[in-house]
């Protein structure tokens, strides 16, 4: 991702958390998040976000690194679902992960 993309993601947060409201300036609040997220696609991020505002009660806003646990849980659950000893059936309640 670069930095127009996470400055999307940060505006994106600022418009579902109005009360969020750094203390930081700006620029450092960009670039050090940059640091963790950088070699992170911006859709996987942005999914995360998603993810991250339509499951989490607290009403805060999340941190850069929730975000990115959510992008690997997201890859794990990836992973999981395409190996060989997996299987993913879908019944009358739902997908059902069951081992081939």
């Amino acid at each position: 991702m670069n930095k127009a993309e996470l400055r999307n993601i940060m505006m994106a947060i600022q418009c579902y958390y109005p009360n969020w409201k750094p203390t930081v300036e700006p620029q450092f609040l960009l670039d050090s998040w940059y640091l963790v997220l950088k070699d992170v696609p911006y859709d996987k991020a942005s999914m995360a976000l998603q993810r991250y505002v339509t499951t989490d009660t607290t009403g805060f806003a999340p941190s850069v690194g929730v975000l990115r646990n959510i992008v690997v849980e997201n890859e794990r659950i990836k992973d999981l679902l395409s190996s060989e000893k997996c299987l993913l059936q879908f019944s009358d309640n739902g997908p059902v992960i069951r081992n081939a």
